[in-house]
C-alpha cells in the first residue's frame, strides 16, 4: 500500500511540475519570423510615407540609372518626397556652424544604385540621429526626403591585397550617385536587411 501511495505522489509531482512549467511559457511571445518581421517593417514605412505623401515604389524595375538625370527623374522630377532606406554614415558640422548628416543606401537590388545621400539638419536632429543604437550592417533608416541635387562622383578608389605586405590600388568610373536633400522625417530599424524596392515594387 505504501509502495502505490509513493507511485501516486510521483505521479502527481511530474503532472503539478509539467503544468506549471507549460503555464510559465504559455504567456510568453514567441520571436517573430523574418517574414512577420519584414511585414511589421513594410507597414512601418507605409505608414511614415503616407503621412507626407512620399513615393515609396520609385526604383526603376529592370535596371539601375547610369545617368544622373535618368536618376533625377526617378527620384526628383515630380517634385514628390520619397522614401529611401540608407545607414548613417556620419553626422558632422560644415558650412558656418550648419549640421549634416550623411547617409549611404544599403538596398542592394539590381535597380536601385549605389547612393552617399547627404541632407541639412538641425542641431536636435543631429542629437537625435547620434543617440541611436547603430549596428553596422543591421540598423537602417527609412528616411522620407526631398532631392535637391543628384551629381556622380567623378573616380573610385579600389584596393586588392596582392599578398600580405603589398595591396594594388586602382581608379575607377565611379558608379556612386551624390545625393544632396532635404530630410522630412525618419523612422529608424534596429535591424533591417530587406530590400526596399522589394518591399514597394514598382
Amino acid at each position: 500500500m505504501l509502495t502505490v501511495q509513493k507511485r501516486w505522489t510521483r505521479l502527481a509531482l511530474v503532472i503539478g511540475l509539467s503544468l506549471a512549467i507549460l503555464g510559465c511559457t504559455k504567456g510568453k511571445p514567441e520571436k517573430p519570423s523574418a517574414e512577420a518581421g519584414e511585414i511589421q517593417i513594410q507597414q512601418a514605412i507605409f505608414n511614415l510615407a503616407s503621412r507626407y505623401s512620399a513615393i515609396t515604389s520609385w526604383a526603376p524595375n529592370d535596371k539601375q540609372p547610369v545617368y544622373s538625370l535618368a536618376l533625377w527623374r526617378e527620384m526628383a522630377a515630380h517634385g514628390r518626397p520619397i522614401v529611401v532606406t540608407a545607414q548613417l554614415d556620419d553626422v558632422f558640422i560644415s558650412d558656418g556652424g550648419k549640421h549634416f548628416a550623411r547617409f549611404w543606401n544599403d538596398d542592394w537590388s539590381s535597380s536601385v544604385p549605389s547612393m552617399i545621400l547627404t541632407t541639412e539638419i538641425s542641431a536636435a536632429q543631429a542629437e537625435k540621429l547620434m543617440g541611436y543604437p547603430v549596428e553596422e550592417y543591421l540598423s537602417s533608416f527609412a528616411l522620407i526626403v526631398k532631392v535637391k541635387k543628384i551629381t556622380k562622383a567623378l573616380m573610385a578608389v579600389n584596393g586588392y591585397a596582392a599578398s600580405d605586405e603589398e595591396v594594388w590600388v586602382e581608379l575607377e568610373n565611379a558608379e556612386t550617385f551624390l545625393v544632396s536633400a532635404e530630410l522630412i522625417d525618419w523612422e529608424f530599424f534596429p535591424e533591417f536587411t530587406a530590400s526596399l524596392s522589394r518591399l514597394f515594387p514598382r
